[in-house]
C-alpha cells in the first residue's frame, strides 16, 4: 500500500500500514521534531521542566526564558523563577512569580502556620494545639521543639508500615511453605 509520509510529504510503500514516515530520518523527526504531534518545544528534564535551547547547545529553563522575554533582560543566576500553581509545565507569565533569591524562595515553599500555641501538620495539613506534635530532640534551642507531623498522623503511616510488615511477612513464609 501507498502511503504519505508524514513529515516530508514523499509517497512509500508500506504493506503493514504501521509505518507513518518514509525513513528512519523522518521517524525521528515524527516522534521527536517541531512535526511531532507531542512536540512542545525542547525536552523535559529529569525534575519536570521544560527545557529549551539557547545558542550553541546552551540549555534553559523555558519558565527562565518566559521571565526574559516579559522582563526584556536576562536573569540573575541569583534569581528564582517560581511556579504560582505548583505545575512545573505551566509556563504562563501570569503563573510565573521571580524571586531574588533561593533562599526566598525556600522560605516561600517551607511556610507553615506556626502561633505559640498551634502549629500546621505537614501530612494532614490540619491547624492543631502544639501538644498533638510529638517532641523532638534538637541540638539548638531556636529551632521548634515539636516535630512537623501530628501524632495522628505519625500513628497512621506506623499503622500502614505494620501491615506492609505483616503482609510482606505472610508472603515470604508461604512461599517458604511451598518450597518445602
Amino acid at each position: 500500500m501507498e502511503l504519505v509520509c508524514k513529515v516530508c510529504g514523499s509517497l512509500f510503500f508500506n504493506s503493514h500500514r504501521t509505518r507513518k514516515t518514509c525513513s528512519v530520518q523522518c521517524g525521528i523527526t515524527w516522534r521527536t521534531g517541531s512535526g511531532s504531534p507531542r512536540f512542545k518545544g525542547g525536552s523535559i528534564n529529569s525534575d519536570g521542566y521544560r527545557i529549551m535551547r539557547r545558542g550553541k547547545g546552551r540549555s534553559v529553563g523555558e519558565h527562565r526564558l518566559v521571565m526574559e522575554q516579559a522582563l526584556g533582560r536576562r536573569l540573575l543566576s541569583t534569581e528564582v523563577v517560581h511556579h504560582r500553581n505548583g505545575n512545573r509545565l505551566d509556563n504562563r507569565l501570569e503563573n510565573l512569580e521571580l524571586i531574588q533569591s533561593q533562599s526566598a524562595h525556600r522560605r516561600l515553599h517551607s511556610y507553615r502556620f506556626r502561633s505559640q500555641t498551634h502549629k500546621q501538620c505537614s501530612s494532614c495539613e490540619q491547624i492543631k494545639q502544639r501538644n498533638e506534635f510529638k517532641p523532638t530532640h534538637h541540638s539548638r534551642p531556636t529551632e521548634d521543639p515539636h516535630g512537623s507531623h501530628c501524632r495522628a498522623c505519625i500513628r497512621l503511616r506506623a499503622n500502614e508500615l505494620n501491615r506492609q510488615k505483616r503482609l510482606t511477612n505472610s508472603v515470604v513464609s508461604q512461599s517458604s511453605q511451598r518450597i518445602e
